[in-house]
Protein backbone atom coordinates (compact mmCIF):
# COMPACT_ATOMS: atom_id res chain seq x y z
CA UNK A 1 0.00 0.00 0.00
CA UNK A 2 2.71 2.46 0.81
CA UNK A 3 4.39 1.95 -2.55
CA UNK A 4 1.19 2.59 -4.53
CA UNK A 5 0.25 5.70 -2.61
CA UNK A 6 3.76 7.07 -3.07
CA UNK A 7 3.60 6.28 -6.80
CA UNK A 8 0.24 8.02 -7.04
CA UNK A 9 1.73 11.18 -5.50
CA UNK A 10 4.68 11.17 -7.89
CA UNK A 11 2.52 10.52 -10.99
CA UNK A 12 0.04 13.14 -9.76
CA UNK A 13 2.81 15.76 -9.92
CA UNK A 14 3.90 14.65 -13.38
CA UNK A 15 0.45 14.17 -14.95
CA UNK A 16 -2.35 16.56 -14.10
CA UNK A 17 -5.61 14.64 -13.74
CA UNK A 18 -7.82 17.74 -13.59
CA UNK A 19 -9.57 17.93 -16.96
CA UNK A 20 -10.72 21.51 -16.28
CA UNK A 21 -7.07 22.54 -16.19
CA UNK A 22 -6.41 20.75 -19.50
CA UNK A 23 -9.04 22.75 -21.36
CA UNK A 24 -8.55 25.93 -19.33
CA UNK A 25 -12.20 26.02 -18.31
CA UNK A 26 -11.98 29.31 -16.40
CA UNK A 27 -10.69 31.12 -19.49
CA UNK A 28 -13.47 29.72 -21.66
CA UNK A 29 -16.05 30.63 -19.03
CA UNK A 30 -14.76 34.22 -18.91
CA UNK A 31 -14.79 34.50 -22.71
CA UNK A 32 -18.35 33.14 -22.82
CA UNK A 33 -19.48 35.71 -20.22
CA UNK A 34 -17.79 38.50 -22.18
CA UNK A 35 -19.47 37.43 -25.42
CA UNK A 36 -22.87 37.21 -23.71
CA UNK A 37 -22.49 40.73 -22.25
CA UNK A 38 -21.23 42.09 -25.59
CA UNK A 39 -24.20 40.55 -27.41
CA UNK A 40 -26.65 42.02 -24.90
CA UNK A 41 -25.19 45.52 -25.24
CA UNK A 42 -25.01 45.25 -29.03
CA UNK A 43 -28.63 44.25 -29.53
CA UNK A 44 -30.13 46.52 -26.86
CA UNK A 45 -31.35 49.82 -28.26
CA UNK A 46 -30.56 52.99 -26.41
CA UNK A 47 -33.48 55.13 -25.38
CA UNK A 48 -33.47 58.71 -26.62
CA UNK A 49 -32.55 61.28 -24.00
CA UNK A 50 -35.05 63.77 -25.36
CA UNK A 51 -38.15 63.58 -27.50
CA UNK A 52 -38.13 66.28 -30.15
CA UNK A 53 -39.28 66.90 -33.67
CA UNK A 54 -37.03 67.56 -36.63
CA UNK A 55 -37.71 71.29 -36.46
CA UNK A 56 -36.89 71.41 -32.74
CA UNK A 57 -33.63 69.59 -33.40
CA UNK A 58 -32.81 72.09 -36.15
CA UNK A 59 -33.37 74.96 -33.71
CA UNK A 60 -31.33 73.32 -30.96
CA UNK A 61 -28.43 72.58 -33.31
CA UNK A 62 -28.82 75.97 -35.05
CA UNK A 63 -29.05 74.45 -38.53
CA UNK A 64 -30.30 76.32 -41.56
CA UNK A 65 -31.75 74.98 -44.80
CA UNK A 66 -28.36 75.53 -46.46
CA UNK A 67 -26.77 73.34 -43.78
CA UNK A 68 -29.32 70.63 -44.51
CA UNK A 69 -28.60 70.78 -48.22
CA UNK A 70 -24.87 70.49 -47.50
CA UNK A 71 -25.51 67.52 -45.19
CA UNK A 72 -27.70 65.86 -47.81
CA UNK A 73 -24.98 66.08 -50.45
CA UNK A 74 -22.37 64.90 -47.93
CA UNK A 75 -24.45 61.89 -46.86
CA UNK A 76 -25.30 61.06 -50.47
CA UNK A 77 -21.62 61.04 -51.42
CA UNK A 78 -20.72 58.92 -48.40
CA UNK A 79 -23.59 56.56 -49.22
CA UNK A 80 -22.43 56.09 -52.82
CA UNK A 81 -18.76 55.70 -51.85
CA UNK A 82 -19.48 53.13 -49.16
CA UNK A 83 -21.84 51.25 -51.48
CA UNK A 84 -19.20 51.10 -54.22
CA UNK A 85 -16.55 49.94 -51.75
CA UNK A 86 -18.92 47.26 -50.44
CA UNK A 87 -19.64 46.03 -53.98
CA UNK A 88 -15.91 45.96 -54.78
CA UNK A 89 -15.22 44.02 -51.58
CA UNK A 90 -17.92 41.52 -52.46
CA UNK A 91 -16.54 41.02 -55.97
CA UNK A 92 -13.04 40.55 -54.57
CA UNK A 93 -14.39 38.07 -52.01
CA UNK A 94 -16.04 36.06 -54.78
CA UNK A 95 -12.81 36.20 -56.82
CA UNK A 96 -10.78 34.84 -53.89
CA UNK A 97 -13.35 32.15 -53.22
CA UNK A 98 -13.65 30.95 -56.82
CA UNK A 99 -10.01 31.23 -57.88
CA UNK A 100 -8.22 30.06 -54.72
CA UNK A 101 -11.09 28.14 -53.04
CA UNK A 102 -10.15 29.82 -49.80
CA UNK A 103 -12.91 29.50 -47.22
CA UNK A 104 -11.02 31.63 -44.69
CA UNK A 105 -10.72 34.45 -47.23
CA UNK A 106 -14.41 34.09 -48.06
CA UNK A 107 -15.52 34.37 -44.43
CA UNK A 108 -13.24 37.33 -43.78
CA UNK A 109 -14.33 39.06 -47.00
CA UNK A 110 -18.02 38.57 -46.27
CA UNK A 111 -17.52 39.99 -42.78
CA UNK A 112 -15.81 43.11 -44.11
CA UNK A 113 -18.46 43.45 -46.83
CA UNK A 114 -21.21 43.32 -44.21
CA UNK A 115 -19.44 46.05 -42.22
CA UNK A 116 -19.33 48.18 -45.37
CA UNK A 117 -23.03 47.59 -45.98
CA UNK A 118 -23.82 48.62 -42.41
CA UNK A 119 -22.05 51.93 -43.05
CA UNK A 120 -23.98 52.26 -46.31
CA UNK A 121 -27.27 51.73 -44.49
CA UNK A 122 -26.33 54.31 -41.86
CA UNK A 123 -25.65 57.05 -44.40
CA UNK A 124 -28.77 56.23 -46.39
CA UNK A 125 -30.88 56.24 -43.22
CA UNK A 126 -29.57 59.67 -42.23
CA UNK A 127 -30.19 60.93 -45.76
CA UNK A 128 -33.76 59.61 -45.61
CA UNK A 129 -34.36 61.33 -42.28
CA UNK A 130 -33.25 64.65 -43.75
CA UNK A 131 -35.36 64.14 -46.89
CA UNK A 132 -38.49 63.29 -44.90
CA UNK A 133 -37.65 65.86 -42.20
CA UNK A 134 -38.53 63.37 -39.52
CA UNK A 135 -36.47 61.88 -36.69
CA UNK A 136 -36.83 58.30 -35.51
CA UNK A 137 -38.00 56.65 -38.71
CA UNK A 138 -39.18 53.08 -38.47
CA UNK A 139 -37.83 50.40 -40.78
CA UNK A 140 -41.14 50.39 -42.68
CA UNK A 141 -40.98 54.16 -43.22
CA UNK A 142 -37.40 53.85 -44.42
CA UNK A 143 -38.37 51.12 -46.90
CA UNK A 144 -41.32 53.17 -48.23
CA UNK A 145 -39.06 56.11 -49.00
Amino acid sequence: MGFLSGTKKVVGHIVNFKVTDWINATYHKDVFKYLCNYTKTTFTTEQALRQETFEQAMERLQLTEEDLIARKTEFYRLFVISLLISIALFIYTMFITIKYKNLYGFSLGIGVTILGLVRTFKYHFWLTQINKKKLGLTFKEWIEQ
